[in-house]
């Protein structure tokens, strides 16, 4: 009865520690981008609301790795510990899960927004910036996108001579397409980029969440497939006697199927799509799931992942006692 018990404050003691660890990295990603050189970073309640909100549906899709990778150290009571962890994944993705995409909703129309808080400082003047291939002195704290600027150079005009100007630098204006998601290119210039797409890739799985729960439970069931693909990882525990070894299976699978879950709606891979789209489809068959942009050939992918997965631990595991 012990280990069950452990299980279960494992998983609330992971889940607490990622919780904290995501909303810190939010707010450090998040002020980063808002940042302007010359002025204070700004903390408050509703950014650490955000921060816990966009946090929540990636502590859900990494949970089971982490609970995975306790049951790897502790191999004792296997049928009670294997019985608690799927209470736990059930309970993360059809409570949990749903109930944090609820609450998001009804908390953010109560939080200033985002956009609002990202455009809160102005460029501050007293700094060069590099904009578009020119050289600009900022003269003063620019006003409503409007920045009292001194172009220095222009790379396209290595002659040209010192100009005075008002230019704007509001989110339509040309200037803002080069500082990205920055709102100061200075600090664009020092940050170093988040490798592999990462950022696209979370935000592409939690529109995909948020959708699949607003068109409907058999939409959540299927999107959930991908918590039963990350779940049935769970057969390594027992898959080689290294125990790094068998953590390093589990982390590896558990990208690839978030990676692949993310990839699968990308342009590269739109052909392939196509192609299931109209298998699964053709003549007209199971319009149910297009009507609520369920993507059948993906849940059918995670399922059989899943599958092959359970089969490999079962087999394992026959093995073994015999």
């Amino acid at each position: 009865m012990r280990k069950p018990i452990a299980l279960i404050l494992d998983y609330l003691t992971v889940t607490f520690i990622c919780v904290v660890a995501g909303i810190f990295f939010f707010t450090q990603y998040f002020n980063s981008l808002t940042l302007v050189a010359g002025k204070n970073i700004d903390f408050s309640a509703d950014i650490i609301a955000y921060g816990l909100f966009e946090t929540l549906p990636l502590v859900f899709l990494f949970i089971a790795m982490f609970v995975i990778f306790y049951k790897i150290r502790h191999k004792s009571s296997p049928l009670s510990s294997f019985i608690t962890y799927s209470l736990l994944i059930a309970f993360t993705w059809f409570a949990l899960f749903p109930l944090s995409i609820v609450m998001q909703d009804k908390v953010y129309s109560m939080l200033t927004p985002i956009e609002k808080l990202e455009n809160k400082n102005q460029l501050s003047g007293g700094y060069f910036r590099n904009i578009n291939g020119k050289i600009y002195y900022f003269v003063s704290d620019s006003r409503d996108d409007i920045a009292d600027v001194f172009c220095f150079f222009d790379y396209s005009r290595p002659t040209s001579m010192v100009e005075r100007d008002f230019i704007r630098i509001g989110n339509n204006s040309g200037f803002s397409e080069t500082f990205g998601d920055f709102h100061d290119p200075i600090i664009k210039d020092t940050a170093p980029s988040i490798p592999y797409n990462l950022d696209e890739a979370f935000k592409t799985i939690k529109e995909n969440a948020k959708n699949a729960w607003l068109n409907g439970i058999i939409a959540w069931l299927c999107f959930s497939s991908m918590g039963f693909a990350l779940a049935s990882l769970y057969c390594f525990i027992r898959i080689s006697s290294w125990k790094l070894l068998n953590c390093y299976w589990v982390a590896f699978f558990t990208g690839l199927v978030i990676w692949f879950n993310y990839y699968y709606f990308q342009d590269a891979f739109s052909f392939v799509r196509q192609v299931l789209t109209n298998l699964f489809h053709d003549g007209g068959h199971l319009t149910f799931f297009l009507e609520r942009q369920i993507s059948l050939p993906l849940t059918c992918i995670n399922l059989i992942f899943a599958i092959i997965m359970t089969s490999v631990g079962i087999i394992k595991a026959t093995a073994k006692r015999r």
